[in-house]
């Protein structure tokens, strides 16, 4: 359990994070979507330039696409075949991706624009091992 608690603090910390640019909108005109749009394109255009890459010694960062305002990301995760290790693993890191991100900027004002996070986990096999999605809904806005 243990081991467990250490992945989900280091798949945390290496959350993608919206560039600054993005994070400034907020200052700018009111009809700002079509901005926040644009801004997460380029930010996404800019992930996907380093992927795939290893996180950590169990976790791969596969992709990251843009579909409007849905942002998602996909990882494999290399661990035991022990179904509810592997599930826990997501349920943590839901539990830690939404305490941060529906509290902290540039987050929290762009789930309130409407932009949704997706994650998708699956194993080497590309069985899908959970999902889930941080928007206004899990953010209580």
């Amino acid at each position: 359990m243990a081991k467990l608690l250490a992945y989900t603090i280091a798949l945390f910390f290496v959350l993608p994070a919206p560039s600054y640019a993005c994070d400034a909108i907020h200052r700018l005109d009111p009809n700002r979507g079509k901005l926040i749009e644009d801004c997460m394109k380029r930010d996404v255009e800019e992930l996907k330039k380093g992927l795939p890459t290893k996180l950590d010694h169990i976790t791969t960062f596969e992709s990251a696409n843009l579909f409007g305002k849905l942002v998602t990301y996909e990882y494999t995760l290399d661990v035991s075949k022990e179904e509810a290790i592997r599930r826990q693993i997501v349920v943590q890191t839901k539990s830690k991706l939404k305490e941060y991100m529906c509290a902290n900027q540039p987050f929290a004002f762009l789930i309130e624009n409407d932009v949704k996070y997706g994650y998708v986990y699956s194993d080497k096999n590309a069985n899908i091992i959970g999902h889930f999605v941080v928007d206004k809904h899990l953010c209580g806005f």
